[in-house]
């Protein structure tokens, strides 16, 4: 399908200005081409090049069973950290706890 570009010129009477009639102009621009196809097999060729750089990243890091193990370690880890905050958290509200009934056993004592 061309697509067309329709302009109406509008003819006027020179001495009174009245329209005298229309003049339309009609411009057809030429169909233009799908670069679909290509597109395609461009983005098909970069899959392919990405899948090639990941075995080959995995390949010169010892593989997928030690970016396991690695991955197991660091959760290992994580999970190792996270308990030893917790505690610290659970000793220091105790200890907050502790401080806050002196506290107000110095203010009960000392009001009496």
């Amino acid at each position: 399908m061309t697509k067309e570009h329709r302009e109406t010129e509008v003819v006027r009477d020179p001495e009174t200005g009245r329209v005298t009639g229309y003049v339309e102009h009609v411009e057809e621009r030429p169909k233009k081409k799908s670069g679909g196809g290509g597109l395609i097999l461009g983005l098909l060729l970069g899959a392919l090049f990405v899948v090639g750089g990941v075995a080959i990243y995995a390949n010169s890091q010892g593989g997928y069973q030690q970016a396991g193990i690695e991955a197991d370690q660091a959760v290992e880890q994580a999970q190792t950290e996270t308990s030893q905050a917790s505690d610290q958290i659970g000793q220091t509200a105790e200890n907050l706890g502790d401080e806050a009934e002196r506290t107000g056993d110095n203010i009960q004592s000392s009001m009496q």
